[in-house]
């Protein structure tokens, strides 16, 4: 294994005092890094130079050694020719065959060699071979005034390569077609001759710098980078670093007063004014790409296989974020998309905002919707209704949720939020959805409102109801009713107009009418009922009296009877009992209805205090309020009897007096 990298390779002339002299060594110099990447800095070190002949590059034709020592920035520099000789002399190489120079080095010096590469000679050491000629073509050397240091030109007499007083300019040939055009640097195998790998090329219509993709842990002497450098501290920061994994530019992020100078930059430039306009910024404090067009503006595409697919498009009107996101748009205007295919055929939309995987995906002429997640109103089309009168389906919706609303197609002013809340809404709308599967089922309900976790989940087609709290309303499909508390009203499906409130209060029958159950538990088992607290609970009560509407101008058939008095309150059994449900088993003293029953048919009279309910079970009820009336009618009855008797007293003791005056 190498545990040496030759970092940087370049030969030069020695001393070029006049063309005619012919220089006996040429320069070669490197920088020399160990396999971390760290400068060998401050080392002795043995270099060995070996020129090779052939194509398999198998004879030996000169070879010589050299003990440098590395600068502060592991740099050496040596004269090829001014060696210590291992064979051979330097002067009797032949120049004009294809050599190629091997280069081994030894960290420290004396140590073991470690081949660092072979390279071929191309241009430079040949000059000796030109001295042979004696002679120069002018050609060859281009000067066109006093700060041209050297040049090089084509077959053509065209410049390819010239050097100033204060740099290099290669000049690339923009009408050659093919690899021939342009300028590139290659590299070149010793196994693979006439096989080159091509690292940096630049034509007339790109410049590209290639680089190994094959991962290594080799550290920082891997990639492509672009580095400043100081005198005093070498290679000081990189600005541009390219690996098979990443491509980083790095920005000076201490936010100075500097303006321009700092930051990075790609800006346009005119002929006459230099820089116009910049069009990526990026500094400490901000990154920023800058769009002329108003209508245009930035996008983001792949264009694989000739499909303009777009990421990203972003203009003063719309903004579509995502891979192909409003693809369709035509005239919608103030859209904010985001999401894979997000709002993919809208066309005429507007005022839309859109967040999500698929998010609102067939919305064509749909306005002011928010949709945030995952297919989040995805069937929502939109339709604008001018006659008889203005409206806007499927607008103004807000669906916040996986697959929320996800049904929708012309419903409008609805808001779901939750999973799946709302999502096989099709036409309903004004409705309020709040939690995940909350209304899911509803298609063409309007003006409810859910608030829980699977509440008023099989609601398809029923109108203004109210449920509240988790599995509230779950199976209605009725309209009007209004369920408050979890699982409360949860078996019922058909009923109307029911109140259900308290934690699991229910109903006995699912499409009881105008039935209200109100406490923890409470049941209710017939329609036009109302049942307050469940079997557990031992009073109602308060403050005030209970009353009844009793006004005359309320009432009709009004009918004064007396049927039911005496023989009926005689007739009456008085029990003590518990409730079969009553966790308490609290005593309770009362009538059993059964008993009641039985006497009204005894005497064939009908009783209002006697309620039979219409469930299955035919459950009795007595209201025992209305006892009132029967002890009222017994009362009456009794007092007559009195009356009747103090009668017939007052004149049996008449005539007790006058017996007893006779005597």
């Amino acid at each position: 294994m190498r545990k040496l990298v030759l970092l940087l390779i370049c030969i030069s002339l020695l001393d070029l005092q006049a063309i005619s002299q012919i220089p006996e060594k040429f320069n070669y110099q490197g920088v020399l890094r160990n396999t971390s990447g760290e400068l060998v800095k401050n080392t002795s070190i043995t270099v060995k130079i070996s020129l090779l002949q052939g194509i398999t590059m198998d004879t030996l034709v000169y070879s010589e050694s050299h003990t440098v020592g590395t600068n502060n920035y592991g740099q050496f520099t040596i004269q090829v020719g001014g060696g210590t000789a291992l064979n051979s002399i330097f002067n009797s190489i032949d120049w004009s065959k294809q050599l190629y120079q091997k280069i081994e080095v030894a960290n420290p010096a004396g140590g073991t060699l470690v081949d660092m590469g072979t390279i071929q000679l191309i241009s430079v050491p040949y000059s000796n071979y030109s001295g042979k000629a004696k002679l120069l073509d002018n050609n060859l050397l281009y000067f066109t005034d006093t700060d041209t240091l050297f040049a090089v030109k084509d077959h053509n007499g065209n410049i390819v390569f010239a050097v100033f007083t204060d740099g290099a300019k290669v000049y690339v040939n923009e009408a050659s077609k093919g690899k021939v055009g342009g300028f590139a640097v290659s590299g070149r195998t010793p196994t693979k001759l006439g096989e080159e790998t091509e690292y940096f090329r630049v034509t007339s219509d790109s410049t590209r710098i290639y680089i190994v993709d094959t991962l290594t842990s080799k550290g920082s002497v891997g990639g492509f980078a672009v580095s400043g450098r100081t005198p005093t501290k070498g290679i000081l920061n990189e600005y541009l670093f390219i690996t098979a994994d990443s491509t980083r530019i790095y920005v000076n992020d201490s936010i100075s007063a500097k303006g321009k100078v700092g930051g990075f930059a790609v800006s346009g430039r005119t002929p006459t004014k230099g820089y116009s306009n910049d069009y990526l910024h990026v500094t400490a404090d901000s990154t920023r790409i800058f769009t002329r067009d108003t209508i245009s503006g930035f996008s983001i595409k792949d264009n694989r296989e000739g499909k303009l697919l777009s990421y990203m498009k972003l203009t003063p009107i719309n903004y579509f974020i995502g891979h192909n996101a409003g693809k369709n748009n035509t005239t919608g205007r103030f859209n904010s998309i985001i999401g894979y295919e997000s709002a993919f055929n809208n066309t005429e939309g507007s005022d839309n905002v859109f967040f999500g995987y698929q998010c609102g995906y067939s919305n064509k002429l749909g306005l002011n919707n928010i949709f945030i997640g995952k297919s989040a109103g995805y069937n929502n089309v939109g339709e604008i209704q001018t006659e008889p009168y203005y409206l806007e389906y499927g607008s103004y919706n807000i669906f916040i949720g996986n697959s929320s609303g996800y049904s929708n197609v012309s419903g409008w002013t609805n808001c779901f939020l939750g999973n799946f809340s709302g999502y096989g809404n099709l036409t309903g709308s004004d409705n309020t959805f709040i939690g995940n599967f909350a209304g899911e089922s509803n298609t063409s309900g309007w003006e409810n409102t859910s608030l829980g976790a699977f509440s008023s989940r099989s609601n398809l087609t029923g109108v203004q109801n109210v449920t509240i709290g988790f599995y509230s309303g779950n199976k209605n499909t009725g309209s009007s009713n209004t369920f408050v508390g979890a699982n409360s009203g949860i078996d019922n499906t058909s009923g109307q107009n029911n109140t259900i409130i308290g934690y699991n209060a229910n109903v006995s029958d699912s499409s009881l009418f105008n039935a209200t159950a109100i406490g923890s538990g409470s049941i209710v088992n017939s329609s036009n009922k109302i049942v307050l607290g469940n079997s557990s609970a031992i009073t109602v009560g308060g403050y005030g009296n209970w009353s009844n509407y009793s006004d005359r101008r309320l009432k009709e058939n009004i009918v004064y009877k007396n049927d039911l008095g005496l023989n009926f309150i005689m007739g009456l059994k008085t029990v003590s009992y518990n409730y079969k449900d009553d966790i308490n088993k609290k005593r309770r003293d009362g009538l059993v209805a059964q008993d009641v029953q039985q006497i009204l048919d005894d005497l064939n009279i009908n009783f209002s205090g006697l309620v039979i309910d219409n469930d299955s079970m035919k459950t009795m009820n007595l209201s025992y309020s209305d006892f009132v009336i029967p002890l009222i009618n017994a009362v009456q009855e009794q007092q007559n009897k009195i009356d009747v008797l103090i009668n017939e007293n007052q004149k049996l003791k008449q005539r007790l007096e006058k017996l007893e005056k006779n005597n």
